[in-house]
């Protein structure tokens, strides 16, 4: 004499009443099914209740959403530098779209300096803050790319962005001995 498991029984009940041989859907699973952990037959994800009783809940479903995304560090450090200037911020602009709304005419430490602080304000007051990539993605509109003009002003802007930084960990540690 044999013994029966539970699945086993319903999966002869199954094929009884309906005439028809049980799927290997239904014994292995596959997209669209969840397996009973009462009888551990796999059902239709849209039933409600198993062939063997067992009711599925609400939070038998697996939750659905974006992952957590990990913000990166220069995002948390522009983040922070905005707020230090007194700015809400919605989001970071790494890769801008259309126009740069500010030209750039010269490659002198100045003119670069100036133009990106210019675009800097001007994001903040857009409620975005401009990243260093912004910036660099911006500086093709005025100079050919990877020529030697556009080389030194990618130079410019990434010691911009330095001073920047250092300048938000310098807010970071001020802000951290007042509390």
């Amino acid at each position: 004499m044999t013994s029966t498991t539970l699945e086993d029984e319903v999966f002869r009940n199954l094929e009884k009443r309906s005439g028809k041989k049980v799927t290997n859907k239904r014994k292995n699973g596959g997209r669209g099914y969840r397996q009973c952990p009462a009888c551990k037959i796999h059902v239709h994800v849209r039933q409600r209740i198993c062939e063997c009783g067992r009711t599925f809940k609400a939070e038998d479903k697996k939750p659905l959403g974006k992952p957590e995304i990990e913000k990166t560090l220069e995002e948390k450090q522009a983040r922070k530098f905005a707020q230090a200037l007194g700015y809400g911020i919605y989001r970071v602009m790494h890769i801008p779209s259309g126009a740069c709304p500010i030209k750039l005419t010269k490659t002198t430490k100045k003119a670069v300096w100036d133009w990106c602080e210019d675009l800097i304000t001007y994001g903040l007051e857009r409620r975005y803050v401009m990243s260093q990539y912004a910036l660099r993605y911006y500086s093709r509109q005025f100079f050919e790319y990877r020529s030697a003009e556009h080389t030194k002003v990618l130079r410019l802007i990434d010691a911009l962005a330095k001073t920047y930084i250092g300048a938000v960990q310098d807010y970071e540690e001020t802000d951290d001995q007042d509390n």
